[in-house]
């Protein structure tokens, strides 16, 4: 029989993933099971309060990608929803980050387009 034990060395939620939850209330869910379902998510943060909105990626085919975002009404149910990462969902762990959305700083005119072998950089002049 294996046994495997979770959450030995659990990162600590910084203020930063709870400052990025009160703004957004939005939660990153990754790990999900390739069968799990608007409900399966559903039920999984029902303890955590209202959601607003559950937003599971699928590939062209239909098919889950195995990650998502859930937005909750409230910033306590966001972050009550940090707190369940790394429990079982349909047999797989899964891991509940803070949704940190990157904004430019306040000097920035630079637009990087292209691929991820060249960049080219478009300044306004």
């Amino acid at each position: 029989m294996r046994m495997c034990v979770r959450g030995a060395s659990k990162k600590r939620r910084s203020s930063n993933d709870e400052h990025a939850v009160k703004e957004t209330k939005q939660v990153f869910v990754g790990g999900l099971s390739y069968d799990a379902t608007e409900d399966d998510v559903k039920a999984f943060f029902s303890d955590c309060g209202d959601i607003a909105e559950i937003n599971l990626e699928r590939r062209p085919d239909g098919k889950l990608q195995g990650y998502g975002h859930v937005t909750f009404v409230t910033d306590d149910g966001a972050t009550a929803a940090l707190a369940k990462s790394g429990q079982d969902l349909l047999g797989r762990w899964v891991k509940v980050n803070a949704v940190h959305h990157n904004s430019k700083p306040a000097n920035c005119n630079t637009l990087f387009v292209g691929t991820d072998s060249e960049k080219y950089s478009l300044r306004c002049l």
